[in-house]
């Protein structure tokens, strides 16, 4: 944003006399004439200089509202786009063209739904678009409403021509079973603390590298870095999409030996498994030492 010239003007007089005190030179403003020759000159350099400041102010304002109407150039755009989506229950939000450009007619931050957003390109006119909301601290899906708005949301204000399918699915689930070998000193907490460890990193996980890979060594790192923790045997682990059963899973680890080095969720995000006998309570070996 552009200066005054008065502001310009201050920040010029302040640095003269700043520099001159730094050779020894001492120069009181405060003693100037309104015709004193250095201070006419300093403000008009200040009124140069606001002015410019102003001409960028009105050139950036060209340039975003060029950007705000620029067909979809990246996924980063897409992505951003999404992000941007409002939804209210009870105030339907609609896109409209103004000046040109696809938005609502209101802004309303608080409306913004969309916390994780992914854009893969499967086909030259197909684009796959996961997202997800944050609920109590937690990524979760969509539902049916929003989802559906935010169907919507994309097709109107993204490229034409191109099928735009915006996804939203319960979290993918992860069987992790393990030999722990701890620290007896621990055992008071290592069961509860390792189930935490493992539960907040797949969120982390989910968080920062929204529809990424799970991998095994950085698992067996992060168990292995938990106080009290000696080492860590993974003997079984395999992932599922939601939807499917438990035993359609995609194995990981089979008998302590690597099948798939990394896996990626297909909802773009992963919890621990919640089957009945098949939980981190259920499938975590504790061994004290």
């Amino acid at each position: 944003m552009a200066r005054s010239v008065d502001e310009i003007n201050n920040y010029m007089v302040n640095a003269l006399v700043t520099n001159f005190a730094s050779i020894g030179i001492t120069i009181d403003p405060t003693l100037w004439s309104k015709r004193n020759m250095l201070r006419m000159f300093i403000y008009c350099i200040a009124i140069g200089q606001a002015l410019l400041e102003q001409l960028m102010d009105v050139f950036m304002a060209a340039v975003e509202s060029q950007v705000a109407i620029a067909a979809a150039a990246s996924a980063l755009w897409i992505q951003s786009k999404m992000f941007q989506f409002q939804y209210s229950g009870t105030n339907p939000q609609f896109v409209s063209l103004i000046n040109d450009a696809p938005q609502y007619s209101v802004i309303d931050p608080t409306l913004r739904i969309i916390t994780a957003c992914s854009v893969t390109s499967t086909a030259s006119s197909d684009v796959t678009v996961k997202v997800a909301k944050t609920v109590n601290g937690i990524l979760t899906a969509l539902a049916p409403l929003e989802l559906s708005a935010a169907q919507g949301y994309a097709t109107t204000i993204f490229t034409a021509g191109i099928e735009y399918d915006v996804q939203s699915n319960n979290p993918d689930q992860i069987y992790i079973q393990a030999d722990l070998y701890f620290q007896g000193q621990y055992s008071a907490t290592i069961q509860a603390t390792t189930i935490a460890a493992i539960t907040n990193w797949l969120q982390q996980q989910s968080v920062t590298n929204f529809d990424g890979k799970t991998k095994m060594s950085a698992l067996e790192d992060l168990i292995s870095s938990i106080p009290g923790m000696n080492d860590v045997v993974l003997k079984n682990v395999q992932a599922r999409k939601d939807a499917d059963l438990f035993t359609a899973g995609i194995i990981l680890i089979s008998n302590e030996q690597v099948v798939l080095r990394q896996y990626i969720s297909d909802a773009g995000y992963i919890i621990p498994e919640t089957t009945v006998g098949k939980t981190l309570i259920d499938s975590l070996n504790f061994i004290s030492e």
